[in-house]
């Protein structure tokens, strides 16, 4: 499993984005929590694990959870988003939904 650094942040608790560095060009991850919304957050220190740059080409599905001071977001292919908030959320809700990725 390969690992890249970037942040994570919500300024609605509705949709996201999420930057990654791979090999010098940034991954740029969109996203939308369709199962639940959350409180606005931001995680600087973010991590994403991942077997291959192929795995991050398309639309994909996620669940897991945010709340207290972490994220958690799994995807089907095995890749993950894990954050350490800045701030810390009161409620760990489970979320559901999709992101689309797009490399720069």
């Amino acid at each position: 499993m390969l690992t890249a650094r970037g942040f994570i942040r919500s300024n609605n608790g509705v949709t996201f984005t999420a930057v990654f560095l791979i090999d010098g060009l940034e991954l740029y991850g969109s996203g939308k929590f369709l199962s639940a919304s959350v409180p606005p957050f931001r995680g600087a220190k973010a991590s994403l694990v991942y077997n291959s740059p192929n795995d991050l080409t398309y639309r994909q599905e996620f669940t897991g959870f945010v709340g207290e001071e972490v994220l958690a977001l799994g995807f089907k292919n095995g890749s993950s988003i894990n954050a350490t908030l800045d701030e810390f959320l009161p409620e760990k809700t489970p979320v559901g939904g999709v992101v689309s990725w797009v490399q720069s």
